[in-house]
């Protein structure tokens, strides 16, 4: 998952997964009755959470952090608007650092995530500081990486090789692809993405089935 600014804060983008990072994955707790899309929510990658544990040196296998997803009470409108009681009740996922240029620091703009878990799908709320104007605007499908936006990479095999890609902007516009050494943008995919612009800060919702999140079989 990345937060993109283009002035100050955290430039955060995409860039391959190595192996050798262990991220942080999204673990779910739920009842049996939901056993589907919490088995997919344990194979979320974070590859930008700034406790993933990478090593210079050799030692011995990195602790892989985890961060909880709550189950849904009831559907959620994905408005972006995290007004629903769930959104409340979710816990919430912090300390994102800088990836590049300040590699390490924290951010001079703070960004929250939550994750609920719905019968056949998976819903991430973002909540984003701006203590200016975001830089973004309304734009064709796809072309919003020159400008701020919220993305979430889903590795599927957890095993840093390949990635979805799911984005959205202040304005709502959706970006998607897949990201291997480096990403394609020719892949659509049907999930739903949506954001809204508050004072001092602008929040997002971005829904994905819960396939997507499920490890692929393997031959």
């Amino acid at each position: 998952m990345e937060r993109v600014r283009k002035r100050g804060g955290a430039a955060m983008l995409p860039r391959p997964i190595r192996p050798r990072c262990r991220p942080a994955a999204i673990h779910a707790r739920a009842p049996p009755t939901l056993e589907s899309p919490v088995k997919a929510a344990r194979r979320l990658l974070l590859p930008i959470l700034a406790v993933a544990a990478c090593a210079a040196a050799p030692a011995p296998a990195a602790v892989r952090e985890h961060a909880s997803a709550t189950r849904a009470t009831s559907p959620l409108r994905i408005d972006g608007v995290l007004d629903e009681p769930d959104w409340q009740r979710a816990e919430p996922i912090t300390g994102f650092r800088a990836l590049f240029a300040h590699e390490g620091e924290v951010p001079a703009e703070s960004t929250i995530v939550k994750v609920i878990v719905e019968e056949h799908r998976i819903v991430f709320g973002f909540w984003c500081q701006a203590t200016r104007p975001p830089r973004a605007s309304v734009t064709s499908r796809d072309q919003i990486t020159d400008g701020d936006h919220i993305a979430l990479h889903i590795d599927t095999d957890g095993d840093g090789q390949r990635a979805y890609i799911f984005a959205v902007n202040p304005y709502g516009v959706q970006l998607d692809g897949i990201l291997t050494d480096e990403p394609d943008f020719k892949w659509d995919a049907v999930w739903e993405g949506e954001a809204r612009r508050l004072p001092g800060a602008w929040t997002a919702e971005i829904a994905s089935a819960s396939w997507y999140a499920a490890p692929r079989n393997r031959q």
